[in-house]
């Protein structure tokens, strides 16, 4: 809901007065969908926090590292009710989500919308949301200590002693990334050579920038890979909500490295590696992938050629469509309407995979506009990933799926 709620109020100027109710509801649906009657939690009393902001910060650290978490919450509590702003509580919360890999992605993709939200709607709501999303971070699964995590600890264990200098060389500047060779680690590598791939790319001091591009372009493809029988397939657990989650949480890694400036961010670099290589089991074999026929014509019988193939379910035939339009000097920007209206227009059933439709929407075309500043030759891609998920079969249903695993 927090998240929908941010892309929601994004679309207001398209759908003025009365007619917001259409967005809008996208959030409140999902808020009902979960807390209808659920009586309102008890918080703490404000801590105060001191008068110097470095200490407290380190010791709201420490409270939700041992899960104390009502002190932790008491002692933000305090320090927002001390006036202390955005410079200071931000810091705080994303060195919380930088230490471990929260809740599948939630906690950093959470963190990003909540001050988007913020922006929006004034730093006086502040006390209503930041608390709360703290007691989410502090009650997450933390999935790197769980035991298939093994081999991931014990090279970051290796490299932590080196992330000041690694973040350090950033200021330094350094020769270009090699992209290619970094979206290949990360998309068919091992797990170990994409680990080592981020190591080898900030030994480079390559900008953070340029890398979390790369990863942007890894996640798109695992996207455009997804062998979606598995969708469908309830003796495997993993879904297109997976492999789209690989896509939002790289999309609020881009914002993270920009906003967090601290050593620490480095830990989500290699988060977000491990989450797009982990989930390569999902793709199709090479001979069932999605390919660019080469198709041609004029853009607007290409854009229908996209809102049919979406309509139709007919994946290739709306990406053929898609590469038809770029070729034919198509602006990107005008097929963005049609995605936005589709993704809160009851295309989907469940509200689960509709804020999942909403959050992909808003992550492809601002990855695609990141990429295309930068000059990328494949800047598309994030576009052509969303594309395919949209035109293509979702198991929304899933009673048979969970009894099965019960």
């Amino acid at each position: 809901a927090m998240a929908v709620s941010v892309d929601a109020l994004r679309l207001l100027e398209r759908y003025p007065g009365a007619a917001a109710v259409d967005p809008l509801m996208q959030a409140f649906d999902l808020c009902a969908d979960t807390h209808v009657r659920r009586p309102k939690r008890p918080v703490p009393a404000p801590l105060d926090p001191g008068n110097d902001p470095e200490p407290a910060g380190e010791r709201l650290y420490d409270l939700v590292e041992q899960e104390e978490l009502w002190e932790a919450e008491a002692l933000l509590r305090g320090a927002l009710a001390r006036g202390w702003d955005r410079s200071v509580v931000e810091p705080w919360l994303y060195r919380i989500c930088a230490q471990h890999f929260m809740g599948f992605g939630h906690g950093l993709i959470y963190l990003r919308k909540i001050f988007d939200l913020l922006d929006a709607v004034g730093w006086d709501h502040a006390m209503d949301v930041l608390p709360a999303h703290l007691l989410a971070l502090g009650s997450q699964t933390r999935e790197d200590v769980l035991p298939e995590w093994g081999w991931f600890r014990k090279r970051m264990d290796a490299v932590e002693p080196r992330l000041e200098a690694l973040y350090q060389g950033q200021a330094e500047g350094g020769r270009d990334l090699d992209t290619p060779t970094l979206v290949t680690a990360l998309t068919d590598g091992t797990r170990e050579e994409a680990f080592d791939a981020v190591t080898t790319a900030l030994e480079a001091q390559a900008p953070l920038s340029a890398i979390v591009n790369a990863m942007s372009l890894a996640a798109s493809e695992r996207l455009l890979r997804f062998n979606h029988d598995i969708d469908a397939d309830r003796t495997i657990q993993n879904s297109w909500l997976e492999v789209t989650h690989t896509f939002t949480f790289v999309n609020a890694l881009r914002f993270a490295v920009e906003r967090y400036r601290s050593p620490h961010v480095l830990r989500l670099l290699y988060f977000a590696a491990r989450f797009i290589n982990h989930h390569k089991v999902l793709d199709f074999p090479p001979d069932r992938r999605y390919h660019d026929g080469e198709a041609t014509g004029d853009v607007d019988a290409c854009r229908a050629g996209i809102e049919a193939g979406v309509g139709s379910r007919d994946a290739q035939g709306a990406l053929d469509a898609l590469g038809a339009f770029l070729r034919a000097g198509g602006d990107t920007d005008s097929l963005r309407p049609f995605f936005e209206d589709l993704a809160i227009g009851d295309v989907l059933t469940r509200p689960i995979h509709l804020a999942h439709l909403i959050k992909n929407c808003t992550a492809a075309f601002e990855e695609h506009r990141f990429l295309a500043r930068a000059g990328h030759p494949e800047a598309a891609l994030p576009l052509y990933a969303f594309i395919r998920f949209t035109a293509s079969p979702i198991q929304e249903r899933t009673v048979a799926h969970r009894s099965y695993e019960a």
